[in-house]
């Protein structure tokens, strides 16, 4: 979560190095490029890495070959390993460098953590075949979507071994990304759309962790016309059309996210939610308690339809 840092300290450093000047003689107009500059970057980063890691897991479950074989436990190369990295995206960081603070996670990387946090809740167990996993399409009306929640692939199952205080730890953490958002929770059945762009040729759905090639192996309604980027590109354009996005669409799209994977979490950490909520109501912590109590509402719906 400090990318950002180090690739502003690099920018920094390749600014004193060609100017001969330190940084206390940048002007005010050359630091705010900087500071914008080691965002963008850190940012298009942080999404080809996310981008990459779920394109990546897809393909390996759609390969044929079963269960995808993970390293055991939570140590590095591990299925729990990457759910807990992806998952800390939902609390602030402790910082490491200077300044002494940390930069909230923006809602889009709240979106590509809480995909692949639903993706490999439904790995498959060994010897056994894939579920097929719909991949997250950014929608015009994801807030109207909250409401038309599916079931989950197959019974949702945390990729490591979680005590009750793990568990509670990731309840309140989903709850907590999703009050960051700073959206009107629960959302109105009726709320205006936030229209996605399919800006750029050929047009398209923008698809998280998609490659045109999954769609032979797919056994669901994937698109096969998802604008594929050129063979120069450096950046998949995914990325470059999930950032061109506005701010209000990328919200609702994460908040629908983290509601889908809000049911995963109400089946598999069913305590956690309770515990957090008993919590919350001595506390008397009043918005906490009204998206978790609406959250596990909408998903003892979902999970009653689908038992």
């Amino acid at each position: 979560q400090e990318l950002y840092k180090r690739f502003h300290a690099a920018l920094e450093h390749a600014e004193t190095a060609t100017t001969g000047t330190d940084n206390d003689g940048f002007v005010v107009r050359k630091a705010k490029q900087i500071r914008e500059e080691a965002d963008h970057r850190a940012m298009i980063t942080r999404l080809l890495a996310g981008s990459a890691l779920l394109l990546v897991v897809r393909r390996m479950l759609q390969d044929g070959r079963g269960d995808i074989p993970w390293r055991r436990s939570s140590v590095a190369g591990s299925a729990g390993a990457v759910f807990k990295a992806a998952a800390s995206l939902f609390r602030p960081a402790t910082p490491t460098m200077d300044p002494p603070f940390v930069k909230p996670t923006p809602p889009v990387l709240t979106l590509y953590a809480a995909e692949l946090l639903h993706v490999l809740m439904h790995l498959p167990e060994v010897g056994a075949s894939a579920p097929h996993i719909k991949a997250f399409r950014l929608l015009d009306d994801a807030a109207r979507a909250i409401h038309g929640l599916l079931p989950p692939p197959s019974v949702p199952m945390l990729p490591f071994d979680a005590d009750a205080e793990q568990r509670e730890a990731l309840a309140a953490d989903l709850v907590a990304a999703l009050m960051d958002l700073n959206l009107t929770l629960p959302p109105d059945p009726h709320a205006k759309h936030a229209p996605a762009s399919l800006d750029g040729a050929g047009g398209g759905d923008v698809i998280l962790g998609w490659d045109p090639c999954l769609a032979e192996a797919a056994e669901g309604d994937e698109p096969a016309t998802v604008l594929a980027a050129p063979a120069t590109a450096t950046i998949p354009s995914e990325v470059l059309r999930v950032l061109a996005q506005s701010k209000e669409c990328l919200s609702w799209n994460a908040a629908l996210a983290l509601y889908t994977l809000g049911v995963d979490f109400t089946a598999a950490c069913k305590e956690g939610f309770v515990a957090s909520l008993a919590k919350w109501r001595r506390r008397k912590e009043q918005a906490k308690i009204l998206i978790a109590a609406d959250l596990v509402e909408r998903a003892k719906a979902v999970l009653g339809e689908r038992s």
